[in-house]
């Protein structure tokens, strides 16, 4: 009975997360009333029937890091006057911080996140291949160009690291080729980079293996020697046309007022707010209330209340280095796009940065993707 229940459940959730993070991608795009009110009551539906199924395997440490989340978004919302909380993105944590969990316990089907990941995908390219709405301008609809590599990259990496963890196998490339297209054709930059570099740590699995082996024993099949080569110079025809057409090219690198808004952080920094975090007053004297980067943005919002955030991530950083090749590039990627993206904490990134954060406090011997003792990679 009990064991039935739980599939039942499983099955439940996994049908209200694939609808949760469709709907939170259509409520930005297309700006759909009361969205917000509707991602907190799916996102409550879902943390019911989680914690009815799961609710005695979660430790102490569970309901500490929840009750620390509540508490830091709340503070932002004092010190922020309803001007710039987190409050919105509240529920997103607490759903990422679900599909974390049942990631790390081989519960949640990869078909969870291909419905998503192809819905918006397809919704992405008719939009923007016909230009029913131009994004020349920054926008598709209400959703800011960036965000179209944000939710990509997000839904896409997740479905691979769900993929790779439940057959114990290499991640798929395709997911890292629609994305690259898709940040393309959003003219997003900062997109098309973190992008191409997905690309590149998708394909790591697949050539290094090769390449050492072609090394160490100088014969490999033709097959395999023919297809690695059409492989590398196919990926870097098809890196250097997509950058030379896109807005690296035309606009360049420092065309921007990123560094201006950071400045401006900067200026009206004091030992005050940094300790307790901006006020509304405070971030009006800014040149934009979203300072594009992840840490510094949780910093100005939360003070050094946000300190364990930062730790943690640390300490998640260190941990995958020890232990996936794989999870750590992703690591490393999610967090070069943070640099200068609102991308993390309290962002549609969690979707992908809580559950690598999960694995990495996981035993070794369990993280089965692409880890350190992998024969076929470290041979």
């Amino acid at each position: 009975m009990q064991k039935s229940f739980r599939e039942t459940a499983s099955f439940i959730i996994q049908v209200l997360i694939s609808a949760t993070l469709l709907f939170i991608c259509l409520a930005i795009v297309f700006n759909i009333p009361h969205s917000k009110v509707a991602t907190a009551i799916l996102t409550v539906i879902i943390g019911v029937i989680f914690l009815l199924s799961y609710g005695k395997e979660l430790h102490l440490i569970h309901y500490i890091v929840g009750g620390y989340i509540v508490i830091l978004d709340l503070w932002a919302y004092r010190n922020l006057d309803n001007m710039f909380s987190l409050s919105r993105s509240l529920f997103w944590v607490f759903l990422a911080f679900s599909i974390g969990y049942l990631v790390k316990r081989k519960k949640i089907s990869y078909l969870t996140m291909l419905i998503p990941f192809l819905a918006i995908s397809a919704l992405f390219t008719i939009l923007m291949i016909f230009q029913i709405e131009q994004v020349d301008d920054g926008r598709l609809y209400y959703m800011n160009r960036n965000s179209i590599p944000v939710f990509s990259l997000s839904y896409g990496a997740l479905m691979n690291v769900i993929w790779s963890r439940q057959h114990n196998s290499k991640p798929q490339i395709w997911p890292s080729i629609l994305i690259l297209f898709l940040s393309f054709l959003s003219k997003s930059r900062i997109g098309l980079f973190a992008s191409i570099l997905y690309l590149i740590l998708n394909m790591m699995p697949y050539i290094i293996p090769v390449a050492r082996k072609f090394r160490k024993e100088w014969k490999l099949s033709k097959r395999k020697v023919i297809a690695l080569i059409f492989l590398i110079i196919a990926s870097a025809v098809i890196i250097l046309l997509l950058i030379k057409y896109s807005r690296f090219n035309t606009v360049g690198v420092s065309s921007n007022g990123r560094v201006k808004i950071i400045e401006s952080y900067f200026s009206e920094l004091t030992l005050r707010n940094f300790i307790t975090g901006f006020n509304h007053t405070e971030i009006d004297k800014l040149l934009s209330k979203n300072l594009h980067n992840s840490f510094i943005n949780l910093l100005m919002s939360t003070g050094l209340l946000s300190a364990p955030v930062f730790v943690i991530y640390g300490i998640a950083g260190l941990k995958l280095f020890k232990k996936s090749y794989y999870l750590f590039g992703l690591f490393i990627i999610l967090g070069i796009y943070s640099l200068v993206e609102k991308f993390i904490f309290f962002g549609i990134g969690d979707f992908i940065l809580i559950p690598i954060i999960y694995l990495s406090f996981e035993a070794s011997e369990q993280v089965t993707i692409l880890n350190h003792t992998d024969k076929e990679y470290n041979s």
